[in-house]
């Protein structure tokens, strides 16, 4: 089985919480980090890079057409049982949880910490 592709932004890094979730997931080492560039990919290199997926593919940064092409071609691929060069699972980091933060006169709620969903 191959390892499962973690698609992030070369400039970002996962969270302790994150690493957990995957080491539970796929275990310690069966999971890459798959580095998207700091200035992206464009529309051509996103599908090039979609129809090359072929292991189940987790987005810690969001890629709206990639999410949408591979869970596309996983659905496909699961009613018509083919599966060539298909990823066999789509998951998402997901979290619920917000931090309050204040800054003089501002308020801003990102993203806790803690709180993460593979899902």
């Amino acid at each position: 089985m191959n390892k499962a592709k973690v698609v992030i932004n070369v400039a970002h890094s996962l969270m302790a919480e994150q690493v957990e979730l995957l080491n539970e997931k796929f275990g310690n080492d069966n999971w890459e980090r798959f580095d998207v560039p700091t200035e992206g990919w464009t529309l051509n290199e996103q599908r090039e890079i979609s129809d090359n997926l072929n292991t189940a593919v987790v987005f810690a940064s969001p890629l709206p057409v990639m999410v949408a092409r591979l869970s596309f071609k996983v659905g496909a691929s699961y009613y018509t049982n083919v599966g060539d060069n298909c990823p066999s699972e789509i998951f998402v980091f997901h979290n619920d949880k917000r931090e309050k933060k204040q800054f003089g006169n501002k308020i801003v709620y990102v993203v806790a910490q803690e709180g993460w969903q593979l899902v």
